[in-house]
Protein backbone atom coordinates (compact mmCIF):
# COMPACT_ATOMS: atom_id res chain seq x y z
CA UNK A 1 0.00 0.00 0.00
CA UNK A 2 1.05 3.60 -0.48
CA UNK A 3 1.13 6.48 -2.95
CA UNK A 4 3.01 5.98 -6.21
CA UNK A 5 3.95 8.18 -9.19
CA UNK A 6 3.68 6.94 -12.75
CA UNK A 7 5.72 9.01 -15.20
CA UNK A 8 5.49 9.15 -18.99
CA UNK A 9 8.80 10.14 -20.58
CA UNK A 10 10.01 11.04 -24.05
CA UNK A 11 13.70 11.37 -24.76
CA UNK A 12 14.33 11.09 -21.01
CA UNK A 13 12.00 14.01 -20.38
CA UNK A 14 8.99 13.46 -18.15
CA UNK A 15 6.03 14.67 -20.13
CA UNK A 16 3.23 13.45 -17.90
CA UNK A 17 2.81 12.15 -14.36
CA UNK A 18 -0.02 10.29 -12.69
CA UNK A 19 -0.54 9.51 -9.01
CA UNK A 20 -1.63 6.01 -8.03
CA UNK A 21 -3.02 5.28 -4.56
CA UNK A 22 -2.75 1.63 -3.53
CA UNK A 23 -5.04 0.72 -0.65
CA UNK A 24 -5.21 -2.49 1.30
CA UNK A 25 -7.47 -5.17 -0.04
CA UNK A 26 -10.22 -6.70 2.10
CA UNK A 27 -9.22 -8.23 5.40
CA UNK A 28 -8.23 -11.88 5.17
CA UNK A 29 -6.55 -12.30 8.58
CA UNK A 30 -6.66 -10.74 12.02
CA UNK A 31 -3.89 -10.61 14.59
CA UNK A 32 -5.42 -10.72 18.09
CA UNK A 33 -3.28 -10.06 21.19
CA UNK A 34 -2.67 -11.10 23.89
CA UNK A 35 -3.25 -14.80 23.43
CA UNK A 36 -4.41 -16.95 26.35
CA UNK A 37 -4.35 -14.19 28.94
CA UNK A 38 -5.12 -14.57 32.65
CA UNK A 39 -6.53 -12.02 35.09
CA UNK A 40 -8.00 -12.05 38.58
CA UNK A 41 -11.70 -11.44 39.08
CA UNK A 42 -12.57 -7.75 39.05
CA UNK A 43 -9.58 -6.79 36.90
CA UNK A 44 -9.58 -6.06 33.19
CA UNK A 45 -7.64 -6.96 30.07
CA UNK A 46 -7.27 -4.85 26.92
CA UNK A 47 -7.22 -6.77 23.62
CA UNK A 48 -5.78 -5.43 20.34
CA UNK A 49 -6.89 -6.62 16.91
CA UNK A 50 -5.06 -5.76 13.66
CA UNK A 51 -6.44 -6.66 10.25
CA UNK A 52 -4.35 -7.60 7.18
CA UNK A 53 -5.14 -8.32 3.56
CA UNK A 54 -3.83 -11.32 1.63
CA UNK A 55 -0.51 -9.54 0.94
CA UNK A 56 0.15 -8.57 4.54
CA UNK A 57 -0.97 -4.98 4.17
CA UNK A 58 -2.55 -3.47 7.26
CA UNK A 59 -6.25 -2.81 6.88
CA UNK A 60 -7.72 -0.45 9.41
CA UNK A 61 -11.29 -1.37 8.64
CA UNK A 62 -13.26 -1.49 11.88
CA UNK A 63 -12.84 -4.82 13.66
CA UNK A 64 -15.55 -5.86 16.09
CA UNK A 65 -15.02 -7.69 19.39
CA UNK A 66 -17.34 -10.24 20.97
CA UNK A 67 -17.12 -12.60 23.92
CA UNK A 68 -19.15 -14.93 26.11
CA UNK A 69 -17.84 -12.69 28.89
CA UNK A 70 -17.99 -8.90 28.92
CA UNK A 71 -16.04 -6.94 26.29
CA UNK A 72 -16.64 -3.51 24.81
CA UNK A 73 -16.17 -2.16 21.30
CA UNK A 74 -12.54 -1.21 21.90
CA UNK A 75 -11.51 -4.66 23.20
CA UNK A 76 -11.72 -3.91 26.91
CA UNK A 77 -12.61 -7.16 28.74
CA UNK A 78 -13.57 -7.54 32.39
CA UNK A 79 -15.30 -10.10 34.58
CA UNK A 80 -16.03 -10.66 38.27
CA UNK A 81 -16.83 -14.35 37.73
CA UNK A 82 -14.13 -17.00 37.43
CA UNK A 83 -13.98 -19.17 34.35
CA UNK A 84 -12.44 -19.52 30.91
CA UNK A 85 -13.91 -17.12 28.37
CA UNK A 86 -13.55 -16.77 24.61
CA UNK A 87 -12.74 -13.46 22.95
CA UNK A 88 -13.41 -13.04 19.21
CA UNK A 89 -12.23 -10.37 16.78
CA UNK A 90 -13.94 -10.25 13.39
CA UNK A 91 -13.81 -8.10 10.28
CA UNK A 92 -15.59 -9.14 7.12
CA UNK A 93 -15.21 -12.89 6.79
CA UNK A 94 -12.00 -12.95 8.86
CA UNK A 95 -12.17 -14.11 12.48
CA UNK A 96 -9.60 -14.77 15.17
CA UNK A 97 -10.26 -16.02 18.67
CA UNK A 98 -8.39 -16.48 21.92
CA UNK A 99 -9.21 -17.40 25.49
CA UNK A 100 -8.87 -15.56 28.77
CA UNK A 101 -8.89 -17.22 32.17
CA UNK A 102 -10.39 -15.35 35.12
CA UNK A 103 -9.13 -16.68 38.46
CA UNK A 104 -10.40 -15.87 41.95
CA UNK A 105 -9.16 -12.82 43.82
CA UNK A 106 -7.77 -12.96 47.36
CA UNK A 107 -9.95 -14.38 50.12
CA UNK A 108 -12.14 -11.73 51.71
CA UNK A 109 -14.43 -13.95 53.79
CA UNK A 110 -14.62 -17.47 55.18
CA UNK A 111 -17.76 -19.52 55.70
CA UNK A 112 -17.32 -21.85 58.69
CA UNK A 113 -19.80 -24.66 59.32
CA UNK A 114 -21.43 -25.90 61.43
CA UNK A 115 -22.12 -22.87 63.60
CA UNK A 116 -22.65 -23.27 67.37
CA UNK A 117 -22.65 -27.07 67.41
CA UNK A 118 -22.82 -29.48 70.32
CA UNK A 119 -21.32 -32.93 70.89
CA UNK A 120 -20.91 -35.30 73.81
CA UNK A 121 -17.48 -35.96 75.28
CA UNK A 122 -15.45 -38.49 73.33
CA UNK A 123 -17.28 -37.85 70.06
CA UNK A 124 -15.89 -35.71 67.24
CA UNK A 125 -17.14 -32.92 65.00
CA UNK A 126 -15.88 -32.12 61.50
CA UNK A 127 -15.76 -28.43 60.57
CA UNK A 128 -15.71 -27.14 57.00
CA UNK A 129 -14.23 -23.79 55.98
CA UNK A 130 -14.72 -22.32 52.50
CA UNK A 131 -12.99 -19.14 51.36
CA UNK A 132 -14.53 -16.59 49.00
CA UNK A 133 -13.18 -13.51 47.27
CA UNK A 134 -14.98 -10.17 47.27
CA UNK A 135 -17.02 -11.31 44.25
CA UNK A 136 -18.14 -14.54 45.99
CA UNK A 137 -15.91 -16.77 43.88
CA UNK A 138 -14.65 -19.82 45.79
CA UNK A 139 -10.96 -19.49 46.67
CA UNK A 140 -9.33 -22.81 47.55
CA UNK A 141 -6.31 -21.28 49.28
CA UNK A 142 -5.43 -23.43 52.32
CA UNK A 143 -7.41 -22.36 55.37
CA UNK A 144 -5.96 -23.12 58.80
CA UNK A 145 -7.96 -24.22 61.83
CA UNK A 146 -7.24 -23.43 65.46
CA UNK A 147 -9.06 -23.92 68.74
CA UNK A 148 -8.67 -23.75 72.50
CA UNK A 149 -9.77 -27.38 72.30
CA UNK A 150 -8.27 -30.02 70.00
CA UNK A 151 -8.62 -29.61 66.24
CA UNK A 152 -6.45 -30.88 63.40
CA UNK A 153 -5.49 -29.27 60.09
CA UNK A 154 -8.55 -30.67 58.29
CA UNK A 155 -11.05 -29.29 60.81
CA UNK A 156 -11.53 -32.47 62.85
CA UNK A 157 -12.40 -31.48 66.44
CA UNK A 158 -12.61 -33.79 69.44
CA UNK A 159 -12.56 -33.44 73.21
CA UNK A 160 -13.14 -35.62 76.25
CA UNK A 161 -13.58 -32.64 78.58
CA UNK A 162 -16.99 -31.03 78.91
CA UNK A 163 -16.77 -27.31 78.17
CA UNK A 164 -17.53 -24.69 75.53
CA UNK A 165 -14.72 -24.23 73.03
CA UNK A 166 -13.92 -21.77 70.25
CA UNK A 167 -13.03 -22.88 66.73
CA UNK A 168 -11.31 -20.49 64.30
CA UNK A 169 -10.74 -20.69 60.54
CA UNK A 170 -8.27 -18.19 59.13
CA UNK A 171 -6.21 -17.07 56.14
CA UNK A 172 -3.95 -14.13 56.88
CA UNK A 173 -6.11 -11.46 58.52
CA UNK A 174 -9.40 -13.04 57.40
CA UNK A 175 -10.95 -15.01 60.26
CA UNK A 176 -14.27 -16.63 61.09
CA UNK A 177 -15.12 -18.09 64.47
CA UNK A 178 -17.74 -20.39 65.95
CA UNK A 179 -18.29 -22.27 69.20
CA UNK A 180 -18.82 -25.90 70.07
CA UNK A 181 -20.26 -27.19 73.34
CA UNK A 182 -18.96 -30.49 74.67
CA UNK A 183 -21.46 -32.03 77.11
CA UNK A 184 -20.94 -35.05 79.40
CA UNK A 185 -21.41 -38.48 77.89
CA UNK A 186 -23.71 -41.09 79.43
CA UNK A 187 -23.23 -41.97 83.11
CA UNK A 188 -20.50 -44.57 83.57
CA UNK A 189 -20.00 -44.37 87.36
CA UNK A 190 -21.56 -42.93 90.50
CA UNK A 191 -19.73 -41.66 93.55
CA UNK A 192 -21.66 -42.01 96.80
CA UNK A 193 -20.51 -40.24 99.95
CA UNK A 194 -19.93 -40.93 102.68
CA UNK A 195 -18.77 -44.41 101.82
CA UNK A 196 -19.44 -45.65 105.36
CA UNK A 197 -21.42 -43.92 108.07
CA UNK A 198 -22.50 -44.51 111.66
CA UNK A 199 -25.35 -42.75 113.41
CA UNK A 200 -27.25 -43.15 116.65
CA UNK A 201 -30.83 -44.31 116.64
CA UNK A 202 -33.26 -41.55 115.72
CA UNK A 203 -30.63 -39.44 113.96
CA UNK A 204 -30.23 -39.08 110.20
CA UNK A 205 -27.41 -39.16 107.67
CA UNK A 206 -27.33 -37.24 104.43
CA UNK A 207 -25.78 -39.02 101.44
CA UNK A 208 -24.54 -37.34 98.30
CA UNK A 209 -24.28 -39.02 94.92
CA UNK A 210 -22.38 -37.65 91.91
CA UNK A 211 -22.56 -39.19 88.46
CA UNK A 212 -19.60 -39.27 86.06
CA UNK A 213 -19.21 -40.27 82.44
CA UNK A 214 -16.36 -42.44 81.18
CA UNK A 215 -14.09 -39.35 80.96
CA UNK A 216 -14.78 -38.20 84.56
CA UNK A 217 -17.06 -35.36 83.51
CA UNK A 218 -19.79 -34.74 86.05
CA UNK A 219 -23.17 -35.74 84.62
CA UNK A 220 -26.05 -34.30 86.59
Amino acid sequence: TGTYLVNVTADSIVVNTSVVYVNASSITSIQLTPQNAQITAGNNQSFTALGFDAWGNSNNTFISFSSNGSINATGYFNSVSTGVYQVNASGGSAVNATSITVVQAAISRIDLTPQSSSIVAGVNQSFTATGYDIWSNVNNTFISFSSNGSINSTGYFDSTSANTYQVNASVGSVVNTTSIAVTPNVIASISLTPVTASIVAGAYQEFTSTAFDAYNNVNN
